[in-house]
């Protein structure tokens, strides 16, 4: 069986304050760094704000954590993998099992990496954002919320299916 490294984080404060913890967490990680930005000028000025506008409506403070952490790093924002990866269908399978089924009484909900484990963080992550939910579960390319349960007992897994395709290597 493959082994790999996971990251256990605490992330607390604003959204932009979020950020700037993750961009200096990956000053001491160059590695995962690289992992993480794109090229700058990726995008056509027109289909970044489709997708940050997006983003704003449905994921709201989501592009502040990245402004947070794009000032960290002095890069721009649109180099953050996240708004690449957000237009991608993945292909992971998801599953839950009900407390009827469980020996504990307990739900269970589980994510497998079908996509590729070597494209993401593997960072289970603790996060507390002012005036948002509590979290607890997997982080998405390093902003934003993935696979988890919030303080009050949602739990969401999320999975698409698709020919995966991205301006990296293996996308």
């Amino acid at each position: 069986m493959k082994q790999a490294k996971t990251i256990l984080k605490n992330f607390r404060g604003s959204n932009y304050e979020v950020g700037t913890q993750i961009g200096n967490w990956l000053l001491s990680n160059p590695v995962l760094l690289q992992k993480v930005l794109l090229p700058p000028k990726n995008y056509l000025q027109n289909k970044l704000d489709e997708i940050m506008s997006l983003l704003d409506q449905y994921c709201s403070g989501v592009n502040d954590e990245i402004k947070g952490f794009s000032d960290v790093l002095g890069i721009e924002y649109s180099q953050a993998i996240f708004y690449a990866m957000t237009y991608l269908d993945r292909g992971c399978s998801l599953m839950a099992v009900l407390p009827l089924k469980t020996e504990n009484g307990h739900t269970l909900m589980a994510r497998n990496y079908d996509f590729n484990d070597e494209m993401e963080e593997m960072c289970f992550a603790y996060t507390e954002i002012d005036g948002k939910n509590k979290y607890i579960g997997s982080i998405l390319n390093l902003f934003g919320r993935c696979d988890g349960m919030n303080e009050y007992g949602l739990a969401v897994c999320k999975a698409s299916n698709g020919l995966p395709v991205g301006n990296f290597e293996g996308g």
